[in-house]
């Protein structure tokens, strides 16, 4: 049975919601207007990306059995190195990344069973549930969105 319609369904609101908080701004606003600190909406798109490209990966190393690989990340010192990264980003990279990286979420939940999704596997740094991960996606978006309205 695939990921959990209620996961997917969540995932998908959280995502929707991001998305309808940028709708009708221009580009200049978008790119100029800081929203959230130094942050613009096409930096914080941009992060959301990231951090999706990032649950992508785990997520796939997680299911094939490699999660012991997986290297822990902190967001206290990857937020500042993301930002610098993708900073100089126009808007429309920003936005065919996170198409790109939410694509890549779907296609690795699609193949996932729910035991799957909750099933505790072991990483380094102790026991990690996937379905965790995906609620964390949701906060992550709907915290994002709250600092673009």
């Amino acid at each position: 049975m695939p990921a959990n319609i209620t996961t997917l369904a969540r995932l998908a609101t959280a995502r929707a919601d991001l998305l309808y908080s940028v709708l009708g701004l221009d580009e200049a606003a978008l790119s100029s207007s800081p929203v959230n600190g130094q942050w613009t909406a096409k930096d914080i798109l941009a992060h959301v990306a990231a951090w999706e490209a990032w649950t992508v990966d785990r997520l796939g190393m997680a299911l094939s059995g490699r999660a012991m690989e997986m290297v822990g990340v902190e967001a206290e010192t990857e937020n500042p190195r993301l930002y610098a990264e993708r900073k100089d980003w126009p808007l429309c990279r920003s936005l065919a990344e996170l198409s790109r990286t939410h694509a890549g979420l779907l296609t690795v939940l699609q193949a996932a069973s729910e035991e799957d999704l909750e099933r505790k596997y072991a990483a380094p740094w102790g026991k990690v549930r996937p379905n965790r991960w995906l609620e964390m996606m949701v906060e992550h978006d709907q915290e994002h969105t709250a600092s673009i309205v």
